[in-house]
């Protein structure tokens, strides 16, 4: 009876695994590489208005969304929907963000919350 399957690895086999270790620690450098300082918080709603805040500052500001207020905090560089009038409270569990272009946001309040630095890590065309 002929074998089907050989118990040993095919060269094949060597070059894929090379590849996604590769892979893996490709991703793993770019997501503890160091990013451009966070100098902006911008809070959005849906009703249109717009907060420019300085991540140097430690700062609560308290918006009215469109089920209630939502409340921000900047501290320390970095900023977090503190609390939110939303059932399932996943844009508190998001926790705090800081790096360039992280955000959170309250979709059934209509509260967004990004931040911004001096130079933009995408341009207009990938916006």
């Amino acid at each position: 009876m002929k074998k089907i399957f050989k118990l040993y690895p095919y060269p094949a086999d060597y070059i894929i695994f090379t590849f996604f270790l590769a892979l893996s620690v490709l991703f793993l450098v770019l997501k503890f590489k160091p990013s451009e300082p966070a100098f902006y918080a911008v809070v959005e709603t849906a009703s249109g208005e717009r907060h420019v805040l300085s991540m140097s500052t430690d700062t609560v500001l308290s918006v009215k969304g469109d089920i209630g207020m939502t409340v921000i905090e900047i501290k320390s560089g970095k900023a977090r929907i503190l609390s939110s009038p939303c059932r399932n409270k996943i844009c508190e569990k998001r926790g705090w963000i800081k790096r360039t272009w992280e955000s959170s946001a309250c979709l059934p309040n209509g509260v967004w919350l990004s931040i911004s630095g001096q130079k933009p890590d995408i341009d207009a065309t990938t916006y």
